[in-house]
């Protein structure tokens, strides 16, 4: 029964840290009980009391994961409402694909990326997604390590696959910007960019 609190006294710290009392009440239920679970998790050094306010203990999980929340909302923005327009305004302006591939004078191909766009939009992507590959692997390491208390894993699990799904739209509208007959490569080196994210459910 006390259990069945805890999953929402975390989100109610994470939300914005407070008084144990005022976090007890915020919790939907019973008040002793969401009191209690508050007590239990301060034992085991999960939770502490610090300035009179209920907070996580210092270089804790939470914090990995709320610095990883806002990187990831922050990317999402940063694609849609800034590098995928301006990487279909630098399509128009220099006439060339995005991505396209050329013959080379031995017969082989190489895949390309307009240069203009690579500089100015694709490497930034990439990165951003190497950082969100690499705080989200990071934090289901440490649930597999047994870091994470167990009614935390649900919403870090939630959070992963949205990094998963963002990654995949991301992926998708990119590869919208090849032609049909060169997806194959533009998907070798998709795979090449991303190779670090191999997390399963």
């Amino acid at each position: 029964m006390v259990r069945d609190y805890e999953s929402d006294v975390i989100k109610q710290v994470q939300e914005k840290s407070r008084p144990k009392t005022v976090i007890a009440r915020a919790v939907k239920g019973n008040y002793p009980d969401a009191l209690k679970v508050i007590e239990s998790l301060c034992k085991k050094n999960f939770l502490e009391i610090k300035e009179g306010k209920l907070t996580f203990k210092a270089n804790n999980i939470i914090q990995d994961h709320t610095t990883f929340q806002e990187e990831l909302q922050e990317f999402r923005e940063a694609f849609y409402k800034f590098q995928l327009p301006e990487l279909k305004k630098i399509r128009k302006q220099t006439r060339e694909p995005i991505f396209y591939v050329t013959k080379e004078p031995n017969g082989a191909q190489m895949f390309r990326v307009n240069q203009q766009a690579k500089e100015q939009i694709i490497s930034t992507i990439m990165h951003l997604i190497d950082r969100t590959i690499r705080s989200s692997f990071s934090l289901y390491q440490k649930q597999l390590l047994g870091l994470v208390p167990k009614p935390y894993v649900k919403i870090i699990d939630d959070d992963i696959r949205s990094c998963l799904t963002l990654i995949k739209e991301i992926k998708e509208k990119l590869s919208n910007m090849i032609s049909k007959k060169n997806k194959p490569s533009f998907e070798s080196y998709w795979f090449q960019v991303t190779s670090g994210l191999r997390v399963n459910f």
